[in-house]
């Protein structure tokens, strides 16, 4: 997901509970604001990200109190802009979301994107055997 959807189209199907999900947003995104609202040119308002993710957890089934930064394998690598990265922990079924976001703008690609994605994909989470968390 690179974007949000706009006010009132968040509907999550019934198979969202199999699916995975990462969203990579910029902090400063002004087209897709992560925090919602309306974009920098007053002409679509959004849903926040943290709102999609919501939605889509509890469809996965997930405990929606259990979000947590995660770590990547992307956390420590040259020009990574900041990179943070968080998901439910418990709960979930056989789906995934991940919500990760960076210092840069909506046009401002991180070269790593494809392989967080990749690496999201190919990662299993069966028991958080795999992925580490991060205490807040």
């Amino acid at each position: 997901m690179y974007a949000s959807p706009y006010t009132g189209w968040l509907n999550t199907p019934a198979r969202a509970a199999e699916s995975y999900m990462i969203s990579l947003h910029g902090r400063s995104d002004g087209t897709f604001p992560p925090a919602g609202g309306p974009d920098e040119n007053d002409m679509w308002v959004c849903e926040s990200v943290q709102s999609v993710f919501y939605v889509w957890g509890t469809a996965q089934g997930c405990d929606t109190t259990s979000w947590k930064k995660v770590k990547t394998p992307f956390d420590n690598v040259p020009g990574n802009l900041n990179l943070e990265c968080f998901e439910y922990t418990e709960g979930c079924k056989k789906g995934r979301s991940m919500r990760c976001e960076y210092d840069g703008k909506h046009s401002e690609r991180p070269a790593y994107m494809a392989d967080l994605a990749w690496w999201l994909w190919s990662t299993r989470k069966e028991g958080n055997k795999e992925i580490e968390f991060v205490q807040n």
